[in-house]
């Protein structure tokens, strides 16, 4: 389908002085799919360029728009190892492109510029329920944001703060909801009986979460020293935190007692700890829950869970998409790219050496197969994401003209995949990592002009975008 030249006038216009039109970029982002739109809104009333009041209107309608974001909220990948879907969903959800983070992250922008606007949007979202994550599905809900942006709006603009957390603490049915709940309660100011009530409230919804083996395991390293630092808050007040401890030991039978996933060993939430001595992983505190409960949380009358409590009912079910490449295409061009990056001793190629003919002619053979690579019916997601995989990998051992081919390629791609890739978040994390790659690197003047050749209308828009709200390093490398 031809561009509309609406949407090319600004590039032109850009092209002739050198810095957008934020009413130019504002328009054009109303023509965008709804999470682009309010994504693209959000940017733009970050810039000190506009007044306050222009910013104000530009967060509510991104607040409004976000409605229509494809995901209601934030997605982690359970399992992100090398190459599996998880590691690209990982990375394309970090985005913040779903409805509840859009909507937050508006009200925050919005809270210095006009508090109370900022106060009355957060109240009209509703509690977050959080539907069970299957054994089969490789990502988990996060709603920590929710958690932080109710005990900010709580402190800002209400006296009464338990007015502002009743209904929205209990009601709990996610292991994702249970550390920031927790954190929340310990943090917030609530007076003695407040906090008492509440926590009593919140203990009794942590009694009947049970079922959903792949956010309990992704959530342990969180949850044990959240639930901890409420119990202490509650010693520290002299309030009762039995009943606290007796539903997380509740809480922790259900799950580990339960119906297990068979690939809990792969889910890690945590950074990297190594034993010097041995050279192994060190446990991360919290994520061996049931040990952690008995050495920091349990409390008389309660006991250690017993072997029988701590012992799964069954262990079955694996995540789609753990591993990479499962057809005879994806396999044959990751050998492809393996060969321009090793050289047969299985030593990475210097850059010498991928700078000469026999190197060029083999990335050329590599990008014809990537090209002619086609998905089979309900494959359009899995083939998008190797794609991609397979053309980072390839963007960064090339240099010079070689990388200006596979800019081409890439691009040409991207334009032509974006009706066909159901995902928008997914679809949009190579776009958006080529325009911050160009950011990063001015010296690589020949992706800037192939990104402004550009006539696909998100490319334009985030390319402007871009220009008027720069990333920083620590939003674009996470990308990569």
């Amino acid at each position: 389908m031809k561009t509309p030249a609406f949407f090319l006038l600004p590039l032109a216009l850009m092209a002739a002085t050198g810095t957008p039109d934020p009413n130019t970029v504002a328009a054009m982002a109303r023509q965008a799919p709804a999470e682009f739109a309010a994504d693209a809104m959000i940017r733009l009333a970050s810039t000190a360029k506009l007044d306050p009041r222009t910013r104000v209107k530009l967060l509510t309608e991104a607040f409004q728009r976000a409605a229509g974001a494809q995901h209601p909220y934030k997605l982690h990948g359970s399992i992100t190892q090398s190459g599996s879907s998880g590691a690209y969903l990982e990375r394309a959800y970090r985005q913040d492109l779903d409805t509840m983070s859009l909507r937050l992250r508006a009200i925050q922008q919005m809270l210095p510029l006009d508090s109370a606007k900022a106060s009355k949007l957060f109240l009209s979202i509703a509690r977050p329920t959080l539907p069970p994550v299957r054994c089969e599905e490789i990502v988990v809900y996060d709603v920590d944001r929710y958690y932080d942006a109710l005990g900010a709006i709580a402190k800002i603009g209400h006296r009464n703060v338990a007015k502002v957390l009743k209904d929205r603490i209990g009601g709990i049915t996610s292991p994702a909801q249970i550390a920031p709940v927790a954190r929340l309660l310990a943090q917030v100011g609530l007076k003695d009986s407040d906090l008492q009530a509440f926590t009593g409230t919140f203990a009794s919804s942590l009694r009947r979460v049970a079922g959903d083996d792949h956010s309990f395991t992704y959530y342990a390293p969180a949850t044990g020293p959240a639930i901890l630092s409420l119990v202490d808050e509650l010693k520290r007040r002299n309030l009762p935190p039995l009943p606290l401890a007796e539903a997380y030991r509740l809480y922790l039978v259900h799950h580990l007692a339960g119906d297990r996933c068979a690939d809990g060993n792969l889910i890690y939430n945590g950074p990297p700890t190594v034993n010097l001595f041995t050279g192994g992983m060190v446990e991360v505190l919290g994520s061996n829950a049931a040990t952690f409960f008995a050495d920091r949380i349990m409390m008389p009358p309660l006991k250690r869970l017993t072997e029988q409590e701590n012992t799964p009912k069954s262990v079955e079910g694996v995540a789609d998409g753990v591993h990479a490449c499962g057809d005879s295409d994806c396999q044959q061009l990751t050998d492809f790219s393996l060969d321009l990056a090793l050289g047969p001793d299985g030593i990475p190629l210097i850059q010498s050496q991928r700078d000469t003919d026999a190197w060029r002619a083999a990335l050329k053979t590599t990008l014809t197969a990537l090209e002619a690579w086609q998905p089979e019916k309900g494959q359009a997601d899995n083939v998008f994401r190797n794609k991609t995989w397979i053309y980072n990998n390839l963007y960064g051992m090339s240099i010079g003209p070689s990388r200006e081919l596979v800019e081409r390629s890439w691009l040409a791609y991207l334009k032509q995949s974006r009706a066909t890739v159901s995902g928008r978040a997914q679809w949009l994390l190579p776009v958006s990592s080529l325009i911050g790659r160009s950011a990063l690197d001015p010296s690589d003047t020949k992706l800037a002009e192939l990104l402004r050749q550009q006539d696909d209308p998100v490319i334009a828009l985030y390319l402007q975008i871009e220009a008027l709200a720069p990333r920083g390093p620590g939003k674009i490398l996470p990308m990569l």
